[in-house]
């Protein structure tokens, strides 16, 4: 702020020419300026340019070196260009009155009041938006459903199914009100087998093991700067998951499903002319889902299949705290989340072909942001993802052959703050 102790350069006569300044925090945190700190005091003429030999960054807040009126050079966490105050308009000289018997003084005009000396906006600096799209996208790389890993049929208390999907999502978003923006783009692929599956009383059990990898890049800028960051995320993981079904042919009735997984994660920041930073961090999530599917009673060979869903994510992102070539520590705040999802599935389902081409549509409501919050030298931001946001999600499902399906999935997201994300899905599954 504007009592930070610097260095200061004195130039008792006048300036001219161009130089940098070289900026080294030695410990300050970081805080928005109000008057600016001032680091050249010019005595004569200020006609010298000085420029900042590379980006300072204290915290979340990028400072600019500008001249005010008073020809001495400020620190400030503020663009250089605020919008020029309006002029107030001309006064009006009132019409000179007609000479009455007693003749009325007007009064004197009063002159308008100078306008207010304009108020430049806050800078930040994009590479908090780079270290929090890295932050939210390691949490839910790999969270999942059941549908997204198996929508095979036509299989019975004995056959285990091999799986495979790759899926793609974008999402934009902002950060303290707009501030600060980025777009994050990520690709995941994961593969899995049962190695168990058991004919119950009353419907299947089976079980199996998946592994998966992923890369994220974010795309960061921040108003009023042009600098822009880059993130960047590479993920694995491994885990375990178990399905219950009650008529796993038709994939009809009752179903709950559970899964487990740990990942692993390598993390990058890369600001315009700024170090490369890197750090890692690991998680851990489990699911609950369970849902029941019914056929709507049809003598046509199609008809809708319906089945509510539910589902509940704990997640658990341990990530370490970091501090940059500046000095900027970067922390979490909180470790853990719950996400949850309630929705329904309804598939135009052909009665005598189950494996033959079935669209599909979903609608859920999501609930739960995940983990947001990062400090940046004790100062908190969040990201602007509302807790509650609407998803529509539009499928198709049938057979490559007799023992292998195919399933296209494409997928939006919506809430408030203007928040939206979309995706799409390839998934795999094959019966032996």
């Amino acid at each position: 702020d504007d009592s930070s102790r610097t260095d200061h350069l004195t130039i008792t006569g006048s300036s001219a020419g161009q130089s940098n300044i070289s900026l080294t925090n030695i410990g300050g945190l970081g805080a928005q300026t109000i008057n600016g700190i001032e680091v050249v005091s010019v005595g004569g003429d200020s006609g010298a340019a000085f420029t900042l030999s590379r980006p300072a960054v204290v915290g979340a807040w990028e400072y600019t070196l500008n001249k005010k009126s008073n020809g001495n050079w400020y620190l400030e966490s503020r663009a250089s260009t605020p919008d020029e105050p309006v002029t107030p308009d001309t006064p009006v000289t009132p019409d000179v009155p007609v000479v009455p018997d007693t003749p009325v003084v007007p009064d004197t005009p009063v002159d308008p009041d100078a306008p207010d000396e304009p108020v430049a906006p806050e800078v930040m600096a994009p590479e908090v938006g780079a270290y929090l799209g890295n932050y939210l996208v390691a949490q839910d790389m790999f969270l999942h459903k059941r549908d997204d890993r198996d929508q095979l049929t036509l299989r019975n208390g004995e056959d285990l199914n091999t799986w495979m999907y790759v899926k793609g999502r974008y999402h934009d978003n902002d950060i303290a009100g707009g501030k600060v923006n980025y777009d994050t783009t990520q690709f995941v692929m994961q593969v899995g087998s049962d190695f168990i599956s058991k004919q119950m009383d009353q419907g299947v059990l089976h079980a199996g093991m998946m592994f998966g990898a992923g890369q994220a890049k974010t795309d960061a800028t921040a108003r009023y700067n042009t600098r822009s960051a880059q993130g960047k995320v590479d993920g694995v993981n491994v885990g375990l998951y178990a399905t219950w079904q009650e008529d796993p042919a038709l994939r009809t009735g009752s179903y709950i499903d559970t899964w487990t997984a740990f990942s692993w994660y390598h993390n990058t920041v890369n600001g315009d002319k700024r170090s490369s930073e890197s750090y890692d961090s690991n998680g851990f999530a489990a699911s609950l889902e369970m849902g029941h599917a019914w056929v709507v009673a049809s003598e046509n060979e199609r008809t809708w299949k319906i089945e509510p869903q539910i589902q509940a994510i704990y997640s658990y992102l341990d990530q370490e705290n970091h501090k940059d070539a500046d000095g900027v520590r970067i922390s979490t705040l909180d470790n853990d989340s719950v996400l949850g999802r309630v929705g329904v599935k309804s598939s135009y389902f052909d009665q005598k072909d189950v494996q033959a081409w079935q669209p599909y549509v979903a609608v859920n409501w999501l609930k739960g942001a995940g983990q947001n919050d990062i400090a940046f030298n004790g100062e908190t931001f969040s990201n602007d993802t509302p807790d509650d946001r609407a998803q529509l999600e539009l499928g198709v499902t049938g057979k490559l052959n007799e023992t292998t399906l195919i399933s296209l999935i494409a997928s939006g997201e919506w809430g408030e703050n203007s928040y939206d994300a979309y995706g799409g899905h390839i998934l795999l599954n094959h019966r032996w």
